[in-house]
């Protein structure tokens, strides 16, 4: 190899740090630098930056520190901090979303307001036990009474059921039969009228009492 002053000097074989394997080295960063250089808008575009480079070699494979290679590593350092902090302040609007998010959540998921209104098959049953203030009808506790059945039913409308009862032909013909079968003296099941004999008496009967 020709040094500055014409001068050779010869290596060894096996010596490894020879100036031709340097020099291949440097060429190599070299074109990595030049292309990084290049390709600036793509670096920023990137969520991971490229590996900064500290040191920097002249075409000749030594160690280069004129004004260009420190400039290029400069704007290098530029990029890679523009887009470490685009990369931290899009993490920090992600984290921001998600806990606005988890907040909303939160609040619709507190108690909401019981109603007071009964409604359903048991709402007058549970208006009369005190559950409830009034059916979706607006019946209270005080309009609210049982039937002969046990069921819960409207004060109002039972008794204008039995006035209606009452005044019956219904009632009439049921008071007769009841008279009839005491009268017979039957026990049991008796069909009224039929092909029994005991049917046939109780409705002669029954007719007769009305």
């Amino acid at each position: 190899m020709e040094l500055g002053g014409g001068q050779k000097v010869g290596y060894s074989q096996g010596d490894r740090r020879s100036p031709s394997a340097s020099n291949m080295r440097g060429q190599k960063k070299d074109m990595i630098m030049k292309k990084a250089i290049k390709n600036g808008s793509k670096i920023a575009s990137r969520d991971k930056p490229r590996r900064q480079f500290h040191t920097a070699r002249a075409p000749d494979g030594s160690l280069a520190a004129t004004a260009d290679y420190k400039a290029n590593l400069r704007e290098l350092t530029e990029i890679q901090t523009r887009v470490a902090l685009k990369t931290n302040q899009a993490m920090k609007a992600t984290k921001a979303m998600k806990t606005k998010k988890a907040m909303k959540a939160m609040k619709s998921m507190k108690a909401k307001a019981v109603s007071k209104i009964a409604r359903g098959t048991r709402a007058k049953s549970a208006v009369l036990s005190g559950r409830k203030e009034k059916t979706s009808g607006g019946l209270r506790r005080g309009d609210l009474t049982k039937n002969g059945h046990g069921k819960v039913v409207s004060r109002k409308m039972s008794a204008r059921a039995k006035r209606a009862w009452a005044g019956s032909r219904l009632k009439v013909w049921t008071d007769a039969v009841r008279k009839a079968r005491n009268v017979l003296g039957l026990k049991g099941f008796v069909a009224v009228g039929g092909k029994t004999v005991a049917g046939k008496a109780l409705h002669a009967k029954a007719k007769a009492l009305m």
